[in-house]
């Protein structure tokens, strides 16, 4: 079994920050990590064949509503995806917070958050609640009868907005 590893980063600005690492698990090992030069999104070039490309990250909060205990309670951001699938078939997009990053390394087996499938040139947003989150490209089970062995290729851009 791949040995899983999210790489985190945080920055801060204004609100929210969206800095990732990555890592390939499974399939081809050929992905570039772009730096966006702009803290509030990034993008990666992805191959996936048979397999999974993963995108961690850490958005980052000014202090907004306080706890009694100081901490902050809550997170509300909308994380907005670009994708262009150039090559191959589509692939299912996953979301998964924080909380679920260490059963999606060790069981492989996370609730997801968010799920969707994406083909082509597209894009669309969803609410992320956790600060921290891993995003899942996944080729494995899309297609006929979840046969999987897919090659898919293309780009992907995370963007995090504060609501």
């Amino acid at each position: 079994m791949d040995r899983r590893t999210f790489l985190r980063s945080s920055a801060s600005v204004a609100s929210v920050s969206a800095i990732a690492g990555c890592s390939a698990l499974g399939g081809s090992s050929d992905y570039t990590f772009e730096n966006a030069g702009d803290d509030a999104w990034e993008s990666w070039d992805f191959q996936t064949q048979g397999g999974r490309f993963v995108a961690g990250g850490r958005f980052s909060l000014e202090p907004g509503e306080w706890t009694s205990q100081g901490f902050s309670s809550s997170i509300n951001i909308r994380l907005t995806y670009d994708f262009n699938i150039t090559g191959g078939n589509g692939v299912d997009f996953y979301i998964i917070d924080g909380d679920e990053m260490e059963d999606f390394e060790e069981r492989d087996d996370p609730n997801f958050d968010f799920s969707d499938q994406i083909e082509g040139i597209g894009a669309a947003s969803t609410d992320v609640t956790s600060p921290e989150y891993a995003v899942i490209l996944d080729n494995t089970q899309f297609g006929e009868m979840g046969t999987g062995g897919n090659t898919s290729s293309g780009t992907l851009r995370l963007e995090g907005r504060p609501l």
